[in-house]
């Protein structure tokens, strides 16, 4: 189910394919590539500290993007890029990923205001610690 975290703190299941490829939302092979990267942090110039996870297989004319469920991880919070039009931005949504067994990803969409709050809160924490 694609989102834009309209669905904020709601769980999903997602099928994967041959139980275990995750299929990527691409909303326009003609504009851009989607992308799913681990957030890790803030960063002061990009936003969110990324680390991409690489797709095993693309296809710009099916529109196909996939990538392995096992290199993802149960906890991480991700943000997944979908290319929309030249008009428009992409469509970026923000999960957790809950659990990946028997064929299926879990996932809860989260806001991307509150993942923000949330590295700030744990910034002051680690920075009021240290001293």
């Amino acid at each position: 189910m694609e989102s834009n975290n309209e669905n904020k703190g709601e769980i999903y299941e997602v099928e994967l394919e041959r139980g275990r490829y995750y299929q990527v939302p691409w909303g326009n092979g003609k504009v851009g590539t989607p992308y799913v990267a681990k957030i890790e942090g803030l960063d002061q110039k990009y936003g969110f500290k990324r680390k991409f996870i690489k797709p095993i297989f693309v296809d710009r004319n099916s529109e196909e993007y996939l990538i392995d469920a096992n290199n993802l991880e149960v906890g991480a919070i991700y943000e997944r890029k979908n290319p929309s039009s030249w008009k428009h931005q992409d469509i970026r949504t923000y999960f957790i990923v809950r659990k990946i067994e028997d064929g299926k990803m879990i996932i809860e969409y989260i806001d991307k205001k509150d993942l923000i709050m949330s590295f700030k809160e744990m910034e002051e924490i680690k920075t009021n610690n240290g001293k």
